[in-house]
């Protein structure tokens, strides 16, 4: 991925649609302050249970970062537990 994506892969196949619900926090591990934007996450279409997560920065290299997943929902609409 580019220096801006994280890719993440579920058990569950992902919801695929447009409107679907995805909330994820990004920040640095050693500093909990210093939290990232994320612009934009999609499911990947040859893969749906991974979904691309595009933050609005480029991630500083050589840093360790804590990724929490808030919400996001399987093929039948549930919410998986973080």
């Amino acid at each position: 991925m580019a220096q801006n994506q994280i890719l993440l892969s579920f058990t569950a196949l992902l919801e695929n649609s447009e409107v679907s619900e995805r909330i994820f926090k990004v920040v640095e591990k050693n500093d909990e302050f210093i939290q990232y934007t994320v612009k934009d996450s999609k499911v990947d279409e040859n893969n749906t249970n991974q979904v691309i997560v595009t933050l609005e920065k480029i991630l500083p290299i050589n840093t360790e970062f804590k990724l929490t997943v808030i919400s996001i929902l399987d093929e039948t609409g549930r919410n998986l537990e973080s």
